[in-house]
C-alpha cells in the first residue's frame, strides 16, 4: 500500500489570531486536541507537523514531538516547499494536507478522502471535498476541509514558476488547472449548513469553537454540532456574520 501521510501545518505567527496554536480547550492546547483527533484515523502511516525554522515555532515543534510525530521545520512563508520536503524525507507517496486551525475535522472523512484516492489506482493528482455546488471546502471557512494528493504532483510544481501566493496557499494551483492535474471533487456524506464556521481565524472563531468543545460530547461528530448549533441560532449568525467579513 501506498505510504501515506498527514501534513499538518501550523506556525504561531497567525496575523489575525496570534498564538492560536497555544489557547486551550480544557487541559490542551488547540494543537494538541487537532493531534490528538488525527491520531485517532486509521490506515495512516505519518503523521508531519510542518512548521517554520522561526524561534517562535520552537513551541510547535515541542508538543508535536512530545506526541511522538514528526516534525518538518521549512521556510516561514513557502509552504509548499514544506509539504514537498516533508514528503521527500519520510518517503510519503499519497500526502493529506490538513491545517492546524480546524479543530473538528472529522475523521471519518479523512479515511473516507484517502479510500477513494487509493481506490482510484494512481489515476488522481489531487482530491478534495467540496459543497454540492464544486467549491472545494479549502475555499470555505466550514473547517471540515480535506486534501489528499499524489507525491508526484507535488513534485511537478517543484518544475513551475508558481506565485508568492501559490507558494504560501499551496494547492490553488493545482485544483485551478483541471488541464495539468488530474482533479476529482467529493461532496461528503454529512450536510453543511450555509453558515457552517468551524475554522479557527479570529477571536470570535474561538469563541464558537470552546462553546462546542464544553457543550457537545466527544468524539464531536459533524452530527452533533450541526444539531448544537440548530439548538444556538445565534451562533450560526454570528458565523455568518463573520464569514462575510473574513471570507477564506
Amino acid at each position: 500500500m501506498a505510504r501515506t501521510a498527514i501534513i499538518v501545518q501550523a506556525r504561531a505567527g497567525a496575523t489575525r489570531l496570534p498564538n492560536k496554536m497555544f489557547l486551550r480547550l480544557g487541559d490542551q492546547t488547540v494543537l494538541e486536541f487537532l493531534l490528538a483527533r488525527l491520531k485517532g484515523v486509521d490506515d495512516i502511516d505519518d503523521i508531519i507537523v510542518a512548521t517554520t525554522e522561526l524561534p517562535a515555532d520552537e513551541a510547535i515543534a515541542d508538543i508535536a514531538e512530545s506526541m511522538n510525530l514528526h516534525v518538518f521545520r521549512g521556510d516561514s512563508a513557502d509552504v509548499l516547499s514544506r509539504f514537498q520536503q516533508a514528503a521527500d524525507i519520510y518517503e510519503s507517496e499519497i500526502v493529506v494536507r490538513i491545517c492546524a486551525d480546524n479543530v473538528f475535522l472529522q475523521g471519518s472523512e479523512i479515511r473516507r478522502l484517502v479510500q477513494e484516492f487509493r481506490d482510484a489506482g494512481g489515476v488522481l493528482d489531487y482530491l478534495a471535498n467540496a459543497l454540492p455546488d464544486g467549491t472545494p471546502l479549502i475555499r470555505t471557512g466550514t473547517g471540515l476541509a480535506v486534501e489528499v494528493m499524489s507525491k508526484q504532483a507535488l513534485e511537478r510544481l517543484k518544475a513551475l514558476p508558481l506565485s508568492t501566493f501559490h507558494c504560501e496557499h499551496v494547492t490553488p494551483f493545482l485544483y485551478q488547472n483541471p488541464d495539468l492535474f488530474k482533479l476529482r471533487f467529493s461532496v461528503p456524506p454529512f450536510e453543511i449548513p450555509k453558515d457552517l464556521r468551524l475554522t479557527m481565524d479570529v477571536s470570535e472563531d474561538f469563541d464558537h469553537i470552546s462553546s462546542i468543545y464544553r457543550d457537545v460530547d466527544p468524539p464531536y461528530s459533524i452530527a452533533e454540532i450541526v444539531k448544537y448549533l440548530e439548538k444556538h441560532p445565534h451562533i450560526i449568525k454570528a458565523m455568518a456574520e463573520i464569514n462575510n467579513r473574513h471570507r477564506k
